[in-house]
């Protein structure tokens, strides 16, 4: 009888024991006797002011290719080191810099350079107080001969060599405890980039139907060389109130290119398009849809306008909207929506506005 109690209270003494502790799943290396120790963690984003998928005009400092927002997780840290994985040629950065905020307030600018496919920096101090976020800024520099218009580039935040020390704790976490992989913009090289805005003296307001202006938009420059403007494709947004069995909007009035003209403000006398192509509101041509109203007019320069380097050029396009009814108050609101243009180098490619962030430019509504 003693044993089998004996044998029972040894049984029960086993299932009470406490397990084993592992701590190999908070980024650190721990004994079982080891205290508990917080999992800290260091979240890294792409953060909204970064810039998106755009243009770098080559051979200049300090472009902006990227901005991060980093938050600590349970305590305070300190980001010592970590590396940006590096796409596209490599010889095209000169020189890559962070800058951020160290723990006595004061802005930090490191530089670094393209090794092995990755840009890293080392011996740093990003301090990411709790329940705030840091902003880490990249910019590189680019040589002067070892890129082409059109070449690209990514830096992208990696996980690779990371290693931050929690300021409570003093724990020091390597990379199993920062984000593993975010996505950077993809930057493009240019000589020089388009901005295209609306002019001040753009129509608005009060109009009449026929032969007129309705949008008037500027084109300008980078001073790093001229802009060839090839092509535009602007909106038309218009309305047709009157209850009528032909809309004066329609493909069938409006795709005609005897209804439309650009001119360079410079000189009224002179239109500068050669041909129109039009789109019905289906999306199709309007051969093919002719009864639908017209959206949008696509045109083709007789010849490349050259915009001078740092200067503008504003251009006026003018439509004949006659059957506009002035009693129904018919409107029309016109748009660029998309521009061809020419790099001031030594190719021959016409680029669109995929990266031209200031399209599209939005015109005044006018009504007749």
């Amino acid at each position: 009888m003693r044993f089998l109690i004996f044998l029972f209270l040894a049984v029960f003494a086993l299932g009470c024991a406490e397990p084993a502790r592992d701590f190999t799943t908070l980024g650190i290396t721990a004994s079982a006797k080891d205290p508990p120790r917080p999992r800290g963690r260091v979240i890294v984003a792409e953060s909204t002011t970064s810039p998106s998928d755009g243009i770098v005009i080559g051979s200049t400092a300090s472009s902006t290719v990227g901005v991060y927002d980093l938050r600590a997780m349970v305590e305070p840290m300190v980001l010592e080191d970590f590396c940006f994985e590096s796409l596209g040629d490599p010889e095209i950065i000169a020189t890559a810099y962070v800058i951020y905020t160290n723990p006595e307030g004061t802005t930090t600018t490191s530089s670094s350079f393209v090794e092995g496919g990755y840009v890293c920096f080392a011996d740093q101090e990003v301090s990411i107080p709790l329940r705030s976020t840091v902003h880490l800024t990249v910019s590189i520099d680019t040589g002067f001969w070892f890129w082409l218009s059109g070449d690209t580039i990514q830096l992208n935040w990696t996980d690779f060599g990371a290693r931050a020390v929690g300021q409570r704790s003093r724990t020091v976490y390597d990379e199993r405890a920062v984000t593993d992989f975010v996505e950077g913009p993809t930057m493009t090289f240019h000589i020089t980039k388009p901005t295209v805005s609306l002019s001040s003296g753009s129509p608005s307001g009060d109009g009449f139907p026929g032969f007129g202006e309705i949008f008037r938009p500027n084109m300008a420059a980078d001073t790093h060389g001229y802009v060839g403007f090839e092509w535009a494709t602007f909106g038309f947004d218009s309305t047709d109130n009157e209850d009528e069995d032909e809309d004066w909007n329609s493909c069938a009035n409006m795709g005609d290119s005897d209804r439309w003209a650009l001119y360079d403000m410079d000189d009224l006398a002179t239109n500068i398009d050669e041909s129109w192509t039009f789109t019905a509101s289906d999306g199709n041509d309007c051969e093919t849809s002719p009864d639908l109203p017209l959206i949008s007019a696509t045109v083709t320069l007789i010849e490349t306008e050259e915009v001078a380097a740092g200067a503008t050029t504003t251009y006026s396009l003018k439509v004949n909207t006659e059957g506009a009814s002035s009693a129904a108050d018919d409107s029309v609101r016109a748009s660029l929506k998309d521009i061809g243009w020419l790099d001031d180098s030594y190719d021959s490619e016409i680029y669109g506005g995929t990266y031209i962030h200031t399209l599209p430019v939005m015109g005044y509504p006018i009504t007749y």
